[in-house]
């Protein structure tokens, strides 16, 4: 058997070259997987956060201006193995300001410190750019503002009517600096309802902070008790309601619907509840008094709802106004004065003979005759102590139902034991 000689296999060009080959591979694959494994990157747009609470500047009962600036952003330099840091974005680091420094009202520059989302990925923070940020602290102070309902994409079925928008709650408590808190000037919630309604419903409005002008002011910059606001979207069916009035003294047997009169409105326009508008009756705004009516008299009654409905016109007050074409009026001397109701044990005389300058109205007054008209005396209601008393009178005119007395009389009557 041949037996190899090492010497001229090595000496051999061809295996010079190869073997040549294998270690330049090996080198290289080394330096590859022992250097070139490992490299650093940049990552940009990380946010810089800001606490809105919790931080030690809070305890001091200070809070950030930032004149509208609302988002700070830094870049982030790591290095590590390639395959991580090619991984990473913006979202693997938490890049805050360090309040240590911050101890009164003031302008600060502070650095800026970045810490890994994940603490167990395997990567170095080498550092932040920039490194330091300027910010400016004032003392926080409180006050409470109204809220403004802003409801947008709203349509209202026919025969329905949209009322007023109402928050809940009405006014919100918001802290800031005090420069911060002077540039609001109105708080709005801002919802969108975009659908036809008809009924009422209820919506959830983010707050807006605007100022004179009406720009939207950052509302990261307070501390609000709360974020949204409940609105009430008030939806209610229409319907006519007939007015109406009465009438009060009544003589016994008077007819009242040969009055002519008007109301001025003789209908308003009302909202509520489909169900209350479905059952619409007359609504009595007030009572007239013919006792003390005289021709010529017009009367204002204010128009007062139910609770649960609402004066779609706003119209306030009624008037009414007769119809005079057939009333007239005279004076008259009634003799026939009755009492009645008189008390057991108790003696009551009339002491008046007559009532002078009795009022009449109606119709065909001049026919009327004083003997037709009685006036009555109540002695139950009376002091039935001894003595002489002036007491009001009413009248009944039996004979005719479209006729009655205007005006308060007195006579006297006298007591004593019976």
């Amino acid at each position: 058997m041949q037996k190899f000689q090492s010497s001229k296999w090595l000496t051999s060009k061809p295996h010079v070259m190869v073997v040549s080959f294998l270690l330049a591979f090996v080198l290289w694959a080394v330096v590859v997987l022992s250097v070139n494994s490992t490299g650093t990157r940049t990552i940009d747009g990380v946010v810089v956060r800001i606490p809105s609470t919790g931080a030690s500047f809070h305890a001091l009962g200070l809070e950030i201006i930032d004149d509208g600036q609302t988002t700070y952003t830094a870049s982030v330099t790591v290095s590590g193995d390639r395959a991580v840091i090619g991984a990473l974005n913006e979202d693997s680091f938490t890049v805050t300001p360090v309040f240590t420094s911050v101890t009164q009202p003031g302008t600060y520059t502070l650095q800026l410190q970045a810490t890994k989302t994940n603490q167990m990925q395997n990567f170095t923070i080498r550092s932040v750019n920039p490194a330091e940020l300027s910010l400016t602290f004032a003392e926080v102070v409180t006050e409470n503002f109204n809220v403004i309902p802003e409801v947008t994409g709203i349509s209202v079925a026919e025969g329905y009517v949209l009322q007023p928008v109402t928050c809940t709650p009405g006014t919100i408590q918001i802290s800031g600096a005090e420069s911060s808190i002077e540039r609001i000037s109105k708080v709005v919630a801002v919802a969108a309802v975009d659908k036809e309604l008809s009924e009422s419903t209820t919506a959830y409005g983010n707050i807006h902070l605007l100022d004179e002008a009406g720009n939207l002011i950052p509302a990261s910059n307070f501390r609000m008790d709360a974020s949204q606001i409940e609105l009430l979207i008030p939806v209610y069916k229409e319907g006519d309601l007939p007015l109406e009035v009465g009438f009060i003294n009544i003589p016994e047997g008077f007819d009242t619907s040969f009055l002519n009169y008007s109301l001025s409105p003789a209908t308003i326009r009302v909202a509520s509840t489909e169900e209350n508008i479905d059952s619409l009756g007359k609504r009595t705004v007030g009572y007239i008094d013919l006792a003390n009516y005289q021709l010529g008299d017009t009367y204002q009654f204010d128009i007062v709802l139910s609770t649960g409905y609402i004066n779609v016109d706003s119209i306030e007050t009624v008037t009414v106004a007769f119809d005079e074409s057939n009333l007239s009026s005279k004076k008259i001397t009634v003799e026939d004065i009755r009492l009645n109701n008189v008390p057991e044990g108790v003696e009551v005389n009339v002491a008046t003979t007559a009532i002078n300058g009795v009022t009449v109205i109606g119709r065909d007054v001049e026919s009327l005759l004083p003997s037709g008209v009685v006036a009555e005396v109540d002695a139950s209601t009376i002091n039935i102590k001894q003595g002489s008393y002036s007491v009001p009178v009413s009248f009944q005119i039996p004979s005719r139902g479209d006729v009655w007395v205007a005006g308060t009389y007195m006579v006297t009557i006298e007591v004593g034991q019976g």
